[in-house]
């Protein structure tokens, strides 16, 4: 991929002429190339019925170019080996044990390198990408147990080399705030997950609901989960003690009469830290769908109510250099939709004389048309 970007400006100049004459006293060039080559093999095996395992090895080569009229070219390759495992153990058809591992590497975006990425200056506020960025490399792990797929418990730990934030900077006794992006060293995030869904029925028919067929479309159900995240950055003072962060929620359907599906779904985030912003007021946000359906489910309507009370918002407070950020941010999230769908149904494949398993067509055209 090859970009180049030419930003030209005249600053601090508080002339009106400059709108009308297109004569720029500095400019900014910034020529950004990447390349990459790549290639995997994996491998998987069973060991038993209950058991299967699977391991892969990613190899990867990455080259970035950046050069820009005000600052230094930066040039970096890297090469790197990624590799990956897995394991299932089935105790039973409905339950799971899952065990992974990963590592893997992010790439910043485009828009965090460039140093015209928005073009929008004054005397008070200026934006400018970041060049000397780092791509991040984390390992993952997550161990999982699930029955039915869908009561789970999990834990998950993820360890980050660099991670890529945005950053609010000004240089001492300034009062022009910079915003760009900063790389950060060293990032653990711990994660703890439980579900469980709670069937109706299972309250009138015990533990013999689940002998039966089910249809999720026709049952009542709630649908419970929570969440508890902690984050540390080794390389941040943080302004407020790291506390770790908790999101509970519920998704619930109720079948009501004339065959009317109501969905209702709830979720609660406390106070806490996330990367390196500490939310010092809950987020929460409740929903409600109704959905029906005629002539033979072809025909959907859906009336749904999103976040009712209005209350999903960001109030949260950082710490940069020579920056302390408080930051209160609410968008009207409030919004009531209605929406009709119809389905004309599938293609019939016999219908146009293709004769598809007998190798008829090309198989990107047979890939289509299944």
């Amino acid at each position: 991929m090859f970009a180049n970007s030419i930003g030209e400006y005249n600053l601090q100049n508080p002339s009106e002429a400059i709108f009308q004459d297109l004569n720029y006293n500095s400019s900014i060039d910034f020529d950004y190339v990447e390349d990459n080559l790549a290639g995997y093999i994996d491998i998987k095996k069973g060991l038993g019925k209950k058991l299967s395992t699977g391991v892969g090895l990613r190899a990867e080569n990455f080259n970035l170019d950046r050069k820009s009229t005000v600052t230094s070219q930066n040039r970096t390759n890297y090469f790197n080996f990624f590799p990956a495992a897995n394991a299932i153990y089935r105790f039973n058809p409905d339950m799971n044990f899952i065990a992974t591992y990963s590592r893997k590497i992010s790439i910043p975006s485009y828009n965090q390198f460039d140093p015209n990425n928005s073009g929008y200056y004054d005397s008070y506020s200026s934006e400018a990408g970041n060049i000397f960025l780092k791509p991040n490399f984390y390992d993952n792990v997550e161990v999982k147990f699930t029955v039915f797929d869908y009561l789970q418990l999990s834990a998950n730990y993820s360890h980050s080399q660099t991670i890529n934030l945005f950053e609010l900077s000004a240089q001492p006794g300034s009062l022009q705030t910079i915003q760009t992006f900063k790389t950060y060293n060293n990032v653990n995030v711990l994660t703890y997950f439980f579900s469980i869904p709670v069937p109706f029925g299972i309250f009138k028919e015990g533990l013999n609901f689940f002998n039966n067929a089910i249809d999720i479309d026709k049952i009542n159900f709630v649908y419970l989960y929570t969440e508890r995240t902690k984050t540390s950055v080794s390389d941040l003072t943080y302004l407020a003690p790291n506390k770790a962060m908790w999101n509970h929620g519920l998704y619930s359907q109720f079948i009501l009469p004339f065959e009317i599906r109501m969905n209702i779904d709830y979720y609660f985030g406390t106070k806490g830290t996330y990367q390196i912003w500490n939310y010092t007021r809950p987020r929460s946000a409740l929903e409600i769908v109704f959905t029906k359906e005629f002539l033979n489910k072809k025909l959907r309507t859906t009336l749904s109510f999103e976040d009712i009370f209005n209350t999903n918002q960001a109030t949260l407070q950082t710490n940069y250099s020579n920056v302390n950020l408080n930051h209160y941010s609410k968008n009207d999230t409030r919004v009531v939709w209605f929406k009709i769908a119809y389905s004309f149904g599938q293609y019939d494949k016999s219908s146009a004389g293709l004769d598809i398993d007998k190798g008829g067509q090309t198989p990107d055209l047979k890939d289509g048309l299944k």
